[in-house]
């Protein structure tokens, strides 16, 4: 993990599990926590970013900025840029949003968003055009090293901010390598009930368990943990059916979900935060902003204890030494269950 950054990518196989919207719900999450946030969408073909409801005046504000050349444009942008350059320009001057502040927000609780990009015809003329594989793999330009540094730029640019949200492409692609492998200490993956969704899910968390081990052994990268978060998951209906696919993803994952979160019709028809008014929505939008909550609990709070981590770790195994086999298993499973009514995924895998 980045010194005093968690890198967080939100993944989905298939597009229309409302991914962007969770993304930007646990950023306005931690923005109202105090926490300064960065969104970097990455999601190049289809962004969405832009038409979430609290940053859409932002967003206008950047494409008139990129109009009048006071902004040079987004993610994209940048990326041609520094193949040209082989250089990281200021990455907040140029090339992000103007800083969302809210009176909701507490202490230095802010957000910043570096678009996707112009998303003019030229960028998209240009996008359609672009190689990735020489980007990366091209000794001159060196696009391995852009992603590389990225983080650490990032982290210095913006200084220091304590959330790094990545909106990923769909699929499998060359960007949802680098989204998924390369950037993130966790991946947030979030699937529909059907049986595509699920299995293409597996092909990616199985990809990124593979990747994780691997990059592990180098002690500047760390694994990746991942969040399984069911999507659009039926409120107080048809419950005999979604128990049934809900137990049958967990049979094709091989793992429970970590996060429910169930399918509010309204947001069909636009994109608002839930949990920017938690305390005036009820029933099923109440229900699904609680798991908004929830997922933003799970992806921050755990990791910015490690100390108090490492302490609980120890004392738990030096229980576990003086335990007997039997006893051993009862106590680790009743750990497990604890941990999980905590909040406290990190744990899990630790002890």
């Amino acid at each position: 993990m980045t010194p005093n950054g968690l890198f967080v990518t939100f993944y989905s196989y298939k597009g229309g599990v409302g991914r962007t919207l969770a993304l930007a719900n646990v950023a306005w999450a931690a923005a109202v926590d105090g926490k300064k946030v960065v969104i970097i969408d990455f999601d190049l073909e289809a962004p969405g970013i832009s038409s979430i409801l609290p940053f859409q005046n932002t967003m206008k504000q950047f494409y008139v900025d990129c109009n009048q050349s006071i902004k040079k444009g987004g993610l994209f942008e940048l990326i041609l840029y520094y193949q040209r350059h082989q250089v990281v320009p200021a990455i907040p001057k140029f090339f992000s949003c103007n800083m969302i502040q809210h009176e909701k927000f507490k202490g230095e609780g802010s957000i910043h968003i570096i678009p996707a990009g112009k998303e003019d015809k030229k960028y998209r003329e240009k996008l359609q055009s672009f190689n990735w594989k020489d980007f990366y793999e091209n000794e001159k330009i060196n696009g391995r090293k852009f992603i590389l540094t990225l983080k650490d730029t990032i982290m210095h640019q913006f200084d220091k901010p304590d959330l790094v949200l990545i909106d990923s492409r769909t699929g499998l692609t060359d960007i949802g390598g680098i989204c998924t492998i390369l950037l993130p200490d966790i991946v947030v993956v979030l699937t529909g009930m059907n049986y595509q969704n699920l299995t293409g899910s597996k092909i990616i968390i199985d990809s990124i368990k593979k990747h994780s081990e691997n990059r592990n052994k180098d002690d500047f990268f760390k694994p990746i943990r991942i969040i399984t978060v069911a999507s659009h998951v039926p409120y107080d209906q048809e419950m005999d059916k979604t128990n049934e696919r809900l137990k049958e993803g967990k049979k094709i994952l091989k793992q429970d979900f970590d996060v429910k979160l169930h399918y509010v019709p309204i947001l069909s028809l636009e994109e608002r935060l839930l949990v920017e008014n938690l305390e005036n929505d009820m029933d099923d939008a109440g229900v699904l902003a609680i798991g908004y909550q929830k997922l933003y609990r799970m992806v921050y709070s755990a990791e910015h204890h490690v100390s108090e981590n490492n302490e609980l770790i120890g004392a738990i195994h030096t229980v576990q030494k003086n335990l007997n086999k039997e006893d051993k298993q009862w106590f680790i499973s009743a750990l497990e269950n604890q941990l999980k009514e905590m909040g406290n995924y990190n744990l899990i895998n630790r002890v």
